[in-house]
């Protein structure tokens, strides 16, 4: 999602209460490399690579107001609502009908978990999301 806000401060999603642990591409370009440099047989290991923390819309809305000193809000639609604003959007429907997938996973609770794999074998901390929102907080303050 981009770190825009086209409605003035309002993060618009169909993800409800429903908590994500949102991960810095970073990270998963830190887990991917030492992963390719590993010269063991991997032997299909499938990676889940998280944040540290899970947090709402809502929750990380609030961080990013008060990092910015913008008035920043989320605001949860129904599913069928924000599949019409993505249309209305231009938004590809093949790629909206997978937003929506993705939204419904987190309002679901499925996007919840943590897991150490950024630590274990990207070999450092994962990003907390008020990090990265620090290091982007000047785009966040520039959005319209």
């Amino acid at each position: 999602m981009s770190p825009k806000t086209p409605d003035g401060g309002v993060i618009v999603t169909a993800t409800g209460d429903g908590a994500a642990a949102m991960v810095d591409a970073a990270d998963i370009a830190a887990v991917a490399a030492a992963a390719l440099a590993q010269t063991r047989d991997r032997g299909g290991v499938i990676h889940a690579i998280t944040g540290p923390q899970a947090l709402t819309f809502s929750e990380m809305a609030a961080q990013l107001s008060q990092l910015t000193g913008r008035a920043i809000v989320h605001r949860s639609v129904a599913p069928a609502a924000m599949g019409a604003m993505l249309g209305q959007a231009g938004v590809p429907a093949d790629y909206a009908a997978m937003l929506l997938r993705d939204m419904a996973a987190i309002r679901e609770g499925h996007a919840a978990a943590i897991a150490d794999t950024v630590a274990q074998v990207g070999g450092r901390g994962a990003t907390r999301f008020e990090d990265f929102a620090l290091g982007a907080a000047s785009t966040w303050r520039s959005a319209p």
